[in-house]
């Protein structure tokens, strides 16, 4: 049996639950990383929820975003 195949069969809010996490809501997704940042940040990241980091990466993405667009000029 290939590894995890066995956790197939438990329902995905009971392995949440298991380990200590909320279910995934429809439309989210969930990925391992790597980090690259000056440890005092990579500290305070870590130190956020699995929710509160995506909001992070959100929020993130949309300021750079914004930036980008103002030095292409849009």
């Amino acid at each position: 049996m290939p590894r995890g195949e066995n956790l197939k069969a438990i329902p995905p809010e009971e392995r949440a639950r298991r380990l200590g996490v909320a279910p995934l809501l429809p439309g989210e997704a969930g990925r391992g990383v790597y980090v690259r940042a000056p440890k005092e940040v990579l500290d305070a990241f870590l130190a956020l929820t699995a929710r509160e980091r995506g909001e992070v990466v959100r929020l993130g993405l949309e300021a750079l975003r914004r930036e980008y667009g103002k030095e292409e000029g849009e």
